[in-house]
């Protein structure tokens, strides 16, 4: 983009000089009385707040000073778009760059923040990343990203509208958390505390309660890899397609009517519950919405048929998500390099089996919940997605 592209009053200017990399230090926290360390997981990508650290008091080798108003960018595997803005007095990790306007009268110092979420600065930066299993960028790289830079007067205009977006974004966030709570909370209130009606009723183990042949393990690898996939036919489910909790399609696989029909008794249909039973996300489990068409496991999962005579799909979708998240479903995990569960163990899974009229009562009041967690998310994304095409615009 040259200058004469530019609307009346912008200019092209290189990062680094509209930006200063701070490289404060400090060595004596405790002294100066900072209390919070923040390293880069903490950063939560697409949130500019920081919600999470860790304490000084529990030993720190980071000296980087972090103060309040400050740009924090995850250098380290730049693509996970890891950028916050401190509001409190900290020590970082050397994996995150303190930024801050060089001169208040070219940039805002509000604005800055959202020159850092575009796609365009995350490009260069994973563009100028090295290192293959941890690629870094550096600071001469970035300084010499080339963006256009509003007069002053205009650059207040849209920080205003992009912080009012922030703070939509944000308070969305903070509604999907408490839903999510919630949530948790009721599921603990049912299965968890021993008073519970539901938690005291009598108990059988999950392969007695499904209907015929309804848990079922996914094909071996080497009847399903990626020679298989195609364009277009029936659909296979995915573990990250359910790693979240419900069923979401980020990228759709496809295998041939043929290759379908080969592994038919790994089918899955609309209300079966799928669970990931290897790696990071292992017992985590989703219900197949209605309406979708017939569909195949693939090698990282297992399908759960409920026998809706004795114990609702929903039902047990809720223990099953209350058993892992609170730590239960980890021993059935095997002590190997990656975590993994087996079809047997599974099976053996014990489930409460009140009355059904006791499952549509407690279904009824958590489903409610449920539907405004869905619609916060759904909200949240939307809004998401609004705030970064405003800024591409």
């Amino acid at each position: 983009m040259g200058e004469g592209a530019l609307k009346p009053g912008w200019r092209l200017v290189k990062f680094g000089e509209v930006v200063r990399l701070n490289r404060d230090t400090c060595k004596d926290p405790v002294a100066e009385g900072i209390e919070r360390v923040v390293g880069l997981e903490h950063l939560e990508p697409g949130d500019l707040r920081v919600r999470t650290w860790a304490d000084v008091a529990d030993g720190t080798t980071f000296t980087n000073r972090v103060r309040p108003g400050q740009v924090l960018f995850g250098k380290r595997r730049a693509y996970q778009r890891k950028v916050a803005v401190a509001d409190f007095d900290a020590i970082c990790s050397g994996d995150i760059y303190v930024f801050e306007s060089a001169d208040s009268s070219r940039l805002l110092p509000e604005l800055l923040p959202f020159v850092c979420t575009t796609d365009a600065f995350f490009d260069h930066a994973v563009g100028t990343s090295a290192g293959s299993l941890s690629p870094r960028t550096n600071w001469s790289s970035l300084k010499e990203y080339e963006f256009a830079l509003p007069p002053l007067e205009a650059q207040a205009r849209i920080a205003s509208l992009f912080s009012a977006w922030a703070v939509l974004c944000d308070a969305l966030r903070d509604a999907e958390g408490q839903a999510a709570s919630l949530l948790r909370a009721l599921r603990e209130s049912t299965f968890g505390r021993k008073s519970a009606p539901i938690s005291q009723s009598p108990r059988q183990s999950l392969g007695e309660v499904v209907a015929d042949g309804g848990v079922v393990d996914g094909p071996f690898g080497s009847n399903l890899k990626g020679e298989h996939w195609t364009d277009e036919g029936v659909p296979v489910v995915q573990g990250s397609h359910i790693s979240t909790g419900a069923y979401v399609v980020d990228r759709p696989y496809f295998v041939s009517a043929e290759t379908a029909e080969r592994l038919a008794k790994c089918g899955v249909r609309p209300n079966d519950i799928v669970m990931i039973k290897k790696g990071m996300s292992c017992g985590s489990v989703a219900v197949i919405p209605g309406g979708l068409p017939p569909m195949i496991l693939s090698s990282n999962t297992l399908r759960i048929r409920p026998d809706d005579s004795r114990l609702r799909g929903r039902f047990l979708y809720h223990f099953l998500t209350w058993y892992r998240e609170t730590g239960r479903f980890d021993g059935l995990i095997g002590a190997t390099q990656q975590k993994a569960t087996t079809l047997r163990d599974v099976r053996r899974i014990p489930v409460p089996v009140p009355s059904l009229r006791e499952q549509d009562e407690f279904i009824e009041v958590i489903e409610s919940t449920a539907s405004a967690l869905v619609l916060l998310s759904a909200r949240s994304m939307a809004a998401g997605s609004e705030l970064r095409a405003i800024l591409e615009a």
